[in-house]
């Protein structure tokens, strides 16, 4: 009965560790999704003031030579 209890003692004990660990994982890993969405949000930006304004056909048109 009594290395059964230890047994479990120590189970827990490494489960209390694996999950803390864990949570650290997922702290970091919402921080870099944090991170990464405020840049795609910046490329977003930089990527609608690069598209030529409405009307214009910008790339499509035909060179001056053809």
């Amino acid at each position: 009965m009594n290395d059964r209890l230890i047994d479990l003692e120590h189970r827990i004990a490494f489960q209390e560790d694996a999950i803390q660990e864990l949570t650290l994982t997922i702290s970091q890993q919402q921080n870099q999704i944090n991170t990464l969405k405020l840049a795609i949000q910046e490329l977003h930006k930089q990527m609608r003031s690069l598209e030529p304004p409405e009307g214009s056909h910008g790339g499509n048109e035909i060179p001056p030579h053809y």
